[in-house]
């Protein structure tokens, strides 16, 4: 994909495993981080579905200590703009996870 300046085919055998009818990034690095995560996300601007519905995750939404667990990582939960209940639904409806 030209963002990464990298052909589309060999972005997907390096970097994602096939999900569904689509795929998913990988997920086998320690602690199951994100491929495209070191000290950021280094694909933000191009990041798919899955990553921007992050954190209405159906599981993280489910469990409050799930929430708590992630907003301890992530800078942005907690903060920011008030989402509405039914936009939260509509993200997590978009989501995967």
């Amino acid at each position: 994909m030209a963002y990464l300046g990298v052909d589309k085919d060999e972005l997907l055998a390096s970097h994602f495993l096939p999900y569904r009818d689509s795929y998913t990034a990988r997920d086998d690095l320690d602690e199951g981080r994100c491929i495209f995560y070191e000290d950021g996300c280094s694909i933000y601007e191009v990041r798919p579905v899955q990553c921007r519905a992050y954190p209405f995750w159906r599981y993280i939404l489910k469990d409050r200590r799930h929430w708590k667990e992630h907003a301890k990582q992530c800078p942005g939960m907690n903060r920011g703009r008030y989402y509405s209940p039914e936009e939260i639904s509509e993200i997590a409806a978009s989501s995967t996870v």
